[in-house]
């Protein structure tokens, strides 16, 4: 998080289906239901940035630093969060696609 306000720049922690589990400043990764007052993490593409939009699919499906662009005058990558296993390896093995990917 340090680094992060140093740079001027923000870091997002989300599953390959998009919803936020983490971020610098979490209260940007909540959304509100209007009609019910419901609150609930949103999709990273449903945060109030300009570039998170661009960030859908096959993106966070496969992060790799390649695969890294500029959008809206930031640069947006994505890189896989390999899932922690056991000495032995067989508790939780890691999957072919990890499950988060940190932005």
């Amino acid at each position: 998080a340090t680094a992060g306000r140093l740079a001027h720049g923000d870091g997002w922690l989300c599953r390959v289906e998009g919803e936020v589990i983490a971020a610098v400043d979490m209260a940007d990764s909540f959304r509100v239901d209007s009609g019910t007052g419901a609150v609930s993490l949103a999709r990273i593409w449903e945060i109030n940035k300009p570039w998170a939009a661009a960030v859908r699919g096959k993106f966070l499906e496969r992060p790799t630093p390649s695969r890294s662009f500029l959008d809206s005058g930031v640069r947006i990558s994505a890189w896989p969060v390999p899932v922690p296993s056991t000495s032995s390896g067989a508790a939780n093995p890691m999957p072919k696609w990890p499950e988060a990917a940190a932005l």
